[in-house]
């Protein structure tokens, strides 16, 4: 993942603290944008590193990030949850929580329930 990503939810989520609700929403959604192409540019990063790994070196790692990995579990779904594991723990994903708080606080979300169709 490149650290543009990084930065411009950095830049975001600083924003948010001062900017207005109709600004708030389109920089959520930017910043939503951001964070889908984050967690893809990390998901294909780890699937990567994975593709070389034995079985017992996943596990390792997978311990390491907290990712449980059972008995009988399968290789892919223990990688599933690795992959979003690395990627919450990066500062561009802590970066899009805090945008996202700041939003919830002042009421604003990606979907807006008051014009929403029957």
């Amino acid at each position: 993942m490149g650290t543009e990503i990084t930065q411009d939810l950095l830049d975001l989520a600083a924003a948010a603290l001062s900017c207005g609700v109709e600004q708030l929403r389109v920089d959520l959604e930017r910043g939503h944008e951001l964070y889908c192409a984050g967690l893809a540019a990390t998901a294909q990063s780890v699937r990567e590193r994975c593709a070389g790994l034995r079985d017992h070196d996943l596990a390792a790692w997978c311990a390491l990030e907290n990712v449980p990995w059972q008995a009988g579990s399968a290789r892919e779904d223990a990688i599933d949850e690795l992959c979003f594991a690395v990627w919450t723990s990066t500062p561009a994903a802590m970066a899009y929580a805090a945008l996202a708080d700041q939003a919830e606080q002042r009421d604003v979300w990606l979907v807006d329930s008051h014009h929403q169709t029957p």
